[in-house]
């Protein structure tokens, strides 16, 4: 049904279509599920979704965006306005623009993936890096100051690892922290407004520490698209988080399933309409091949569960009966209207040639590690070019606890597969579903989900093509981490501009500027060659800890008990 549904809402215009009165567009494609037999969809289910599609198109109409799939999952083709696309895009070709020898393509995406802004370049590195702890930085200070604060020291190594224990008893070690290293975000604060800059208009978001990598003085305009579509994006990481609110996971069960049951009572079928023994067939040949029988028609005859009648949920603005507005589980903006938010900026493209006309696609992950303490994703796709669809999949951990109420009969599991979707004494990771990550779509969704970007190619292979992205990551607003607004810049290639031409330094006292001097001693400022090696390392520990997390969601097997 969110496959569907999904399908649905990226067709243009659907909200109208769909609400459309008498034999409508919509009609026409209620039709069309309704007959698609590949589909298995029950009367109940399209009654179900009927009513689900007149209430997305309402809330759309409303908040300009939907929910994809369950779990918080949202994305807008609306939420940024295109004036807003076309000024992002302007602004970030001025970081396309230069020399060859400049250009920073990612390590190991074999020349296909340019890195315009990237968190793992010049992190904050345990041992290494400064710190301040006089007070927050502003931008300025954060440039003015560099070189400045204390080294950090290094982490423990026994902090980094949390033992994880399964229901087979058995003891991991999880690598949740980086010992070494974490991504900088830059502090925004939630400024009041009369105008309409967001769905609510009584706010707008202002970036108040340099983001890393991003210089605010060459990129003033593209510190100011960032912070409008920051602005955009809160209401859309609002929904992504209260989807995923503990008091609101009970309501968020579609369908309740309580009991195995089967529509043919394999027992009661008469002998004459049962596998016979064949000529030349051996026992055995015969006992497994029933036992095929039996499993084909247990697995068809299974009684799927049905949907109840669709009733709004709760964390949406509008309740039950349609009047009042009821406001998300979570609102950033009056939460954490005076600390604010920390966000990881990162833009990146993915370039396709006649020579290299396909993406082979990413791997499975989370973002960042522990360290980071990402809690929601945003993903804006401001400028795609000459490629196929390109989709962002998405895949969860199968709880086996949800199995344990279920009645079923002993040794009958076929089941889990039909239900779902996963099998007894293997992995409990489901695939959730694709969106497609199309130009002008914001896409939010909690860091919950691993994640891949699917293959894709050039639509017309004679000429070049490209995808290009904006991806802004939320920490966790409840656990705040070291930002940019403690620590200074570390880009030595800043330092020497800003001492050389751009005066900054005339502007501090005396004694600052004697005192910032005295710290550019230990290879610090970093220079862009260490950069790039403490980069690698980063990659490289990162690699392990998305494989061992692969393992980890693999090792997690169903295993129901015999009763």
């Amino acid at each position: 049904m969110m496959r569907i549904m999904d399908a649905i809402t990226d067709k243009p215009k659907w909200p109208s279509k769909v609400t459309e009165v008498g034999w409508t567009v919509w009609a026409h494609w209620f039709s069309e599920i309704e007959n698609n037999e590949d589909l298995d969809v029950s009367k109940k289910m399209l009654a179900n979704l009927d009513q689900e599609m007149l209430y997305k198109a309402e809330v759309f109409e409303e908040t300009g965006f939907v929910s994809a799939y369950d779990g918080g999952i949202i994305k807008s083709d609306k939420a940024v306005p295109e004036p807003t696309r076309l000024a992002l895009r302007s602004a970030a070709a001025r970081l396309e623009d230069v020399s060859e020898s400049e250009k920073d393509w990612h390590p190991g995406s074999d020349g296909q993936v340019l890195d315009l802004v990237h968190p793992s370049l010049f992190p904050l590195v345990y041992g290494l890096t400064r710190v301040v702890t006089d007070g927050e930085l502003s931008i300025d200070e954060g440039l003015a100051r560099c070189g400045d604060g204390e080294t950090l020291p290094y982490l423990k190594r026994e902090s980094g690892h949390r033992r994880s224990k399964h229901r087979n008893h058995s003891e991991r070690r999880c690598n949740q922290y980086s010992h070494d290293f974490q991504w900088l975000p830059c502090e925004v604060k939630f400024r009041p407004t009369t105008e309409a800059s967001n769905s609510k208009g009584s706010f707008r978001c202002e970036i108040t520490s340099y983001i890393n990598n991003l210089h605010p003085h060459d990129h003033r305009e593209l510190y100011s698209v960032i912070e409008e579509i920051i602005t955009w994006t809160i209401p859309l990481w609002n929904a992504t988080l209260s989807s995923v609110d503990w008091r609101l996971a009970e309501e968020s069960i579609r369908i309740k399933f309580e009991d195995v049951i089967y529509a043919i009572d394999i027992e009661k079928i008469p002998e004459e309409l049962r596998p016979m023994q064949r000529h030349g067939e051996t026992e055995d040949e015969f006992e497994d091949r029933k036992e095929e029988w039996e499993h084909a028609l247990q697995v068809a005859s299974i009684i799927k569960p049905e949907p109840g009648e669709f009733k709004p949920p709760k964390n949406c603005y509008h309740s039950e009966n349609g009047g009042d507005d009821v406001p998300f589980a979570v609102d950033l903006q009056k939460r954490y209207a005076e600390q604010g938010i920390q966000v990881i900026v990162k833009l990146a493209n993915i370039h396709l040639t006649p020579d290299k006309p396909q993406y082979p696609g990413g791997t499975w992950h989370i973002e960042g590690q522990l360290n980071e303490r990402i809690c929601a994703t945003a993903l804006y796709y401001y400028d795609s070019f000459n490629i196929t669809e390109s989709r962002l999949a998405f895949r969860q951990h199968f709880s086996g606890d949800d199995t344990y109420d279920i009645g079923y009969e002993q040794n009958h599991y076929e089941w889990l597969n039909v239900i779902f979707g996963v099998e007894n004494q293997e992995s409990t990771v489901q695939d959730v579903g694709a969106v497609n990550c199309k130009e002008g779509r914001l896409l939010t969704f909690p860091n919950i989900f691993q994640h891949r970007v699917q293959p894709f190619q050039l639509e017309d292979r004679t000429k070049p093509g490209h995808r290009k992205i904006l991806a802004l990551f939320l920490v966790d607003p409840g656990v705040r981490v070291l930002s940019t607004a403690s620590v200074p810049v570390q880009r030595r290639d800043w330092w020497q501009r800003m001492w050389r031409t751009d005066g900054l330094m005339d502007k501090l006292p005396p004694e600052l500027q004697l005192m910032v001097m005295e710290r550019m001693t230990g290879g610090f400022p970093i220079s862009m060659e260490e950069a790039k090696e403490i980069r690698e390392r980063l990659m490289a520990e990162r690699k392990v800890f998305i494989r061992e997390n692969e393992v980890e969601w693999k090792r997690d097997v169903i295993s129901l008990c015999e009763h």
